[in-house]
């Protein structure tokens, strides 16, 4: 299971300082704010829940940038792997935050509780206030570790040192409460300390020019601690100087307000630290303030540089980020803002190429990478073939619609033990080119892929592929063969209600060796497109295999829930304003006379008590799992062409009549939009029937019920 690596809370201060929290900024650049899962593999354009473990143009540009530095750091932090959510169905697609959230214990139920990992970006933008309990612990230890201070001393400072509860606005007012600190303070080791804590006090408080002035006092410190954490020190007054008023509420940076001269010395002074403690406390701490820096000056060169170094140098105990929090840093900081930057670190280059490759047939797209542009960075890419012939391949794809460079640019690579992420996005981009092309090896090569495919959501993602493939074949049968490689209940559920025909659905049914809730869905949708097709013999043949004890399951009418409502279809009718046997009678009499209105509109009313109009009406698109035309052949029942023929029909009863224009007109309500079915009206056909219940039929209760025709 993959662990987040845990985030240091620097400890400079003694306070627990953690740079880490200093640079976010919200992404906006990775993903765009609504979507609906889409269940195939391509990716043009971006949509927050659809991405992929497969390099696309259209994955979220943080998950890119992931599964890249999961291959360079292979032996150290692997890709992701919690991608679901306890009660979610499958991993993948999946949003972002199936990266940033990690099931921890199990509660009360025996149930997985989900919690959010612990990020750097949930810690606030540009505050010099962010401690932690770490903070005073490091205190006392160099405390302890200073033995020209008196006992008596150093319990007197450990007290100020835990009374300290800095607010870091205005109101902060630490300093006073420690000015008799000196006074009691009279080694010169414990004045060194105490001259720490007033200057830390200042800092929090605001008061810079004097933090500045007593770190300073410090950096030649016989203390080793004190005159690291001084030194280091300097750099953070200077930030914090040079941020004042920088930010609003809001956490919005106005540039204009900077102190460019703080943000220079800034500069100075952390790169005096790096260079005097290259394996200082606060090195890393320092290189993730000294990036806050150049993003602060708008120095894309220098910031690009400190993120490749950070990813490619940094040893894992040097790395103040892991791959996720540094992925979500350089896309918020860096990857909007590359205009004018030679970019020469292959990872970030990828992770820019391929979000210029989306939305290639927008032609007001004027950011759209051109294929001279890609050519050019075949230097950059020398030592990184497979990944450039990837982008080119990408390229290919996405933007010239040429699937057939697709497989010259990538060889078939699916005998190996396992994939990494590139070779895995290489071999599916592969694959897809192949489907486009017809290729009638794309089954195979579906196939050949999952032996190889061991890393998370690898393997679900290629049951998307080749669950497509077979229902774009005509094959849906094979999904649900014993030796079938597809598992995922989503697919297989949305294969089975969308199009399965009538012979597949009863062999799923009768199938005992599938899990029940498949075989109950299959039921379900078999009796439930039995009745609305007008296969009324083969409903009534049908309903023998509901069990007996079938009720509705809770949930209003969620019917395919955890628990499959098959008892819907004992429904027993209703004896209200207008009165239905029970279903099965209904069907029994449609068997006979498939055109009686009065059992027409009975099943109407079967579907609408039961809250079957929307039922059935949702497809999905053509490209994406259960998007091909139903194999379960037959004209679709609509209740308002039911409405329709009672209403045409002049031997029609007076309350079928009447019945049916209440129902017709209410297919509309309230917003004027059908919930019916069927062919649509004017709004002029609907104040016809509005008039002539009101007037022909105004005895009856609909038409006294009625008041609108929307």
């Amino acid at each position: 299971m993959f662990k987040m690596s845990k985030i240091g809370l620097f400890t400079a201060l003694g306070f627990g300082v953690s740079l880490c929290a200093l640079m976010f900024a919200t992404p906006s650049f990775a993903s765009s704010e609504d979507c609906s899962t889409k269940w195939n593999l391509e990716r043009s354009d971006n949509e927050r829940c659809n991405n992929l473990v497969i390099l696309s143009p259209g994955n979220d540009t943080r998950i890119n940038l992931v599964l890249l530095l999961g291959d360079l750091h292979a032996s150290e932090v692997p890709p992701p792997i919690q991608l679901k959510l306890p009660g979610e169905p499958g991993v993948a697609p999946f949003e972002w935050y199936s990266y940033t959230y990690i099931p921890t214990k199990k509660n009360e139920k025996g149930e997985e509780d989900a919690q959010e990992s612990v990020s750097i970006f949930q810690l606030g933008e540009g505050s010099r206030c962010v401690s932690s309990d770490q903070g005073q612990a490091d205190f006392e230890l160099a405390l302890i570790a200073n033995k020209s201070i008196p006992d008596d001393e150093r319990e007197l400072l450990k007290k100020y040192r835990a009374q300290l509860n800095p607010t870091c606005d205005e109101t902060s007012k630490i300093f006073p409460s420690l000015n008799d600190l000196p006074l009691q303070i009279k080694s010169k080791a414990g004045q060194e300390f105490s001259a720490y804590l007033l200057s830390a006090a200042a800092f929090y408080d605001g008061n810079f020019d004097f933090a500045q002035s007593g770190f300073a006092t410090l950096l030649k410190s016989k203390d080793k601690w004190l005159a690291e954490a001084s030194l280091y020190m300097q750099s953070r007054v200077a930030l914090n100087r040079a941020q004042v008023d920088a930010f609003d509420e809001w956490g919005n940076l106005t540039k204009e307000k900077l102190n460019v001269a703080s943000l220079d010395e800034t500069e100075k002074y952390l790169n005096q630290y790096i260079s005097t403690y290259p394996q200082g406390q606060y090195v890393s701490s320092a290189r993730g303030l000294l990036r806050r820096v150049y993003w602060l000056k708008g120095d894309n060169e220098k910031l690009l540089n400190a993120y490749a170094w950070q990813f490619r140098n940094a040893k894992p105990n040097e790395r103040n980020l892991n791959d996720i929090d540094l992925a979500t840093e350089i896309d918020a900081k860096i990857l909007r803002d590359t205009n004018g930057v030679k970019i020469t670190d292959p990872i970030i280059l990828a992770a820019v190429d391929l979000y210029r490759m989306r939305n290639a047939n927008d032609k007001n797209n004027k950011n759209l990478l051109s294929l001279q542009e890609l050519e050019a960075q075949r230097d950059i890419f020398s030592k990184d073939k497979d990944l450039f012939d990837f982008l080119l391949a990408n390229h290919a794809y996405y933007v010239q619609n040429n699937p057939a460079l697709v497989t010259k640019l990538i060889p078939d690579g699916t005998n190996v033990k396992s994939f990494n992420s590139l070779n895995y996005s290489r071999q599916i981009l592969r694959g897809q080119a192949l489907e486009k092309l017809n290729d009638v090896n794309a089954r195979g090569f579906w196939i050949s892929m999952f032996k190889a495919a061991n890393a998370p959501a690898q393997r679900d993602e290629l049951e998307i592929a080749l669950a497509l493939h077979d229902e774009n074949h005509n094959g849906i049968d094979k999904v649900f063969a014993s030796d079938s490689l597809i598992k995922d209940t989503y697919i297989r559920e949305t294969l089975l209600t969308n199009v399965a025909d009538a012979k597949l659905l009863r062999q799923v049914t009768n199938n005992q060796a599938l899990k029940k809730h498949e075989r109950d869905v299959a039921l379900f949708t078999l009796l439930y497109k039995d009745l609305t097709t007008g296969k009324y013999s083969d409903f009534l043949t049908d309903y023998k295999m509901v069990p007996s004890d079938a009720h509705l399951a809770e949930g209003s009418y969620w019917y395919l829930g955890d628990e499959v409502s098959l008892g819907v279809f004992n429904w027993k009718g209703v004896d209200d304003q207008y009165s239905c046997p029970s279903l099965n009678i209904i069907a029994t009499n449609l068997n006979k006379n498939p055109n009686s209105t009065r059992y027409n509109i009975c099943l109407g009313e079967f579907l609408r008590i039961n809250g079957f109009d929307d039922y059935g009406f949702y497809g999905t698109e053509k490209d994406e799992i259960g998007g091909s035309e139903s194999q379960f052949k037959g004209k679709t029942f609509s209740r308002l062409e039911a409405y329709k023929a009672a209403i045409a029909d002049p031997k029609a009863d007076v309350n079928d009549k009447a019945y049916s224009l209440y129902r017709a007109v209410n297919c509309y309500a309230p917003t004027g939009s059908n919930t019916c079915g069927g062919t649509e009206v004017p709004k002029s056909q609907r104040k016809a029937w509005f008039n002539t219940l009101k007037t022909q039929y105004k005895n009856t209760p609909w038409a006294k019920d009625l008041r609108y025709y929307w």
